[in-house]
């Protein structure tokens, strides 16, 4: 038996080369893309380096007065008498960030397994712009929205 063997030919597709002034257009327009994509880069690095500066200038008085360790251990907060000490506001600041993970990591972890294990596709469909919507608000925006709603409640309690 002889075998056969099945060839398949391929012809190639004519394909029409853009006009040389497209290109060229083209060309330049990237050109001045990626010039503008470069200039907000650096604005956004000076930038980030001028607050930088002016942060240290501003605060070299404090600076230059007393050791660095006191300034940021010291749980002393007179400003008028010249004494800065950050510590409980270093400890605030821990001591919320841990709170809020303790709240949010279980609860964010168990709305996504429900999600993606459990949820049917009606309610995947109307959940996931939401949750979208959330992630894309700034925190700052719910702290300040918290501190006007529950300031106010915690207050009118004591």
């Amino acid at each position: 038996m002889a075998s056969t063997r099945l060839e398949t030919v391929v012809t190639p597709r004519a394909e029409t080369a853009p006009p040389p002034g497209n290109q060229r257009c083209r060309r330049l327009a990237d050109r001045a893309a990626t010039a503008i994509m470069y200039a907000a880069a650096a604005f956004s690095v000076l930038l980030v380096v001028a607050i930088g500066l002016v942060l240290l200038i501003k605060s070299w008085p404090v600076l230059a007065g007393r050791p660095l360790a006191e300034v940021l251990f010291s749980s002393v907060w007179k400003p008028s008498r010249g004494a800065f000490g950050f510590y409980p506001f270093i400890a605030g600041t821990l001591w919320v960030t841990v709170l809020a993970m303790a709240i949010s990591v279980p609860i964010s972890l168990l709305v996504a397994v429900y999600l993606a294990e459990y949820a049917g596709r009606r309610m995947r469909a109307v959940a996931k712009p939401l949750l979208d919507l959330l992630a894309g608000i700034p925190s700052v925006v719910f702290g300040l929205c918290a501190w006007l709603a529950v300031v106010p409640a915690v207050a009118a309690l004591g």
